[in-house]
C-alpha cells in the first residue's frame, strides 16, 4: 500500500513495465467483479436490536 513502482521492483523482479501492466490487469479484473464484490447496505435490522427499547 502506498509503494511506488521503483520500490516493488526489487520485490518482484520485474521491469517497472511488468509491474504496471499486471496492476493495470488485477485493477479492471477488480472492477469487473464489483457488482459480486461491492455490495450496498442492506436495510435488515437484527430483530433483537429492533425490538429493544431503551
Amino acid at each position: 500500500h502506498n509503494q511506488s513502482y521503483k520500490t516493488l521492483r526489487p520485490i518482484f523482479r520485474r521491469s517497472i513495465e511488468v509491474i504496471s501492466r499486471y496492476f493495470k490487469a488485477v485493477l479492471y479484473a477488480a472492477g469487473e467483479l464489483r457488482d459480486e464484490m461491492i455490495r450496498p447496505p442492506s436495510n435488515h435490522c437484527h430483530h433483537k436490536i429492533r425490538e429493544r427499547t431503551r
